[in-house]
Order: C-alpha cells, then structure tokens, then sequence
C-alpha cells in the first residue's frame, strides 16, 4: 500500500513539474510566435499589394482578409488569405485584389506541401506571376500548354503538375464568388 501511495505522489509530483515547465515555455514562447505571424502576414501582404503603406485587418468572420491603402490613405483594395485542397495537402494562398474586386494584384502561396518537383512549382514567383494583373471579372481558367489571356482571366497551367494549378484556380474561384456573394463586397450574404 504504501508503495502505491509513494507511486502516485512521485507521479503527481513529476506531472506537476512538468506542467509548470510547458507553461513556463508556453508563456515564452507564445508572444514570439504571434510577432513572427504578424511580420509573415505583413511581408505576404507586401507581395501582394506592393504599394501598400498600412493594412488593417476587417471583421468578417467568413475571411480573414485586409485592407490595404497607400501612404495618403487611399484605398488601393485587398490582401486575402484562402486555403483549400491541393494534390497532397492544404494549399495556402495570400491574393492581392484591386478595390473593385476585379482584377488579381499579386499572389503569393503561403503554405504547400505538394509534390517537389512538380506541383511545389506553384511557389515559384514564375507561376505566382501569371496572376499578376489577371482579370476575374468573370471565372478564372486554365490553359494546358499555352500561354492564357489575363484579359480572358486565363492562366497557363505548369506542365507536369496541372492538377496543382488546377487546385489553385479552383481556390481562387471559390474563394471570390464567396467574397462577393458578402454585403460589404455589395452581395447580399445569402448562402
């Protein structure tokens, strides 16, 4: 009995200690991780809308989403984070949009894990660039093996790895026809 008894208080104790050790690390750790968030999303943001000055979060549950104005506080459009399904995993995209919501300033992933080589080519800024500029006032397509029309809101697909471009189109499509069915992108929130 007193075995048992010394087990549990030796366990007790150890669990007690360590517990006091995670929170202490926790603790340490926790501010570091969320200044290190910040600056990612505010150097993602300056990918995307190259001339911003300031951005601010909006409240909108279903996004998380920014505006973004220049130095004398003109509204130059939006910063949007979206994630969605690729070949292997979550694909995580940050997309500038013009204020009118018509036009894709800039792209940049975020997140991927897909296939080095192949898909993980979405990462690189000759992909990302085929978005610079594209028109989406109407459904953004891909074009396998020839060079899309951004005023048509196409894209060229990666050979080799068209079904990670097709995951990003897809993203992006989804994503803005979401954004705008929203009363503040003058939709009407209807699901």
């Amino acid at each position: 009995m007193k075995l048992a008894i010394k087990m549990i208080v030796t366990l007790s104790i150890i669990g007690a200690v360590t517990a006091g050790i995670l929170n202490s690390v926790w603790n340490w750790a926790d501010p570091l991780i969320k200044e290190n968030e910040r600056k990612a999303t505010e150097e993602a943001i300056g990918i995307v809308q190259p001339n911003k000055v300031k951005y601010e979060r909006l409240d909108i549950k279903e996004f998380e989403i920014y505006k973004v104005t220049d130095a004398e506080n003109a509204d130059l459009g939006y910063a949007l984070v979206t994630v969605g399904n690729g070949f292997q995993n979550k694909i995580k995209l940050m997309v500038g949009l013009n204020k009118e919501l018509t036009e894709i300033v800039g792209l940049t992933v975020l997140d991927q894990q897909e296939t080095p080589g192949l898909g993980d080519e979405i990462s690189k800024p000759y992909f990302q660039d085929r978005f610079k500029n594209l028109n989406i006032t109407q459904e953004i397509t891909y074009l396998k093996g020839v060079k899309g029309d951004k005023n048509k809101g196409q894209i060229q697909a990666i050979t080799g790895a068209t079904i990670s471009s097709k995951a990003v189109v897809k993203l992006l499509n989804v994503t803005l026809q979401q954004l705008r069915k929203l009363k503040e992108f003058g939709g009407s929130n209807e699901k």
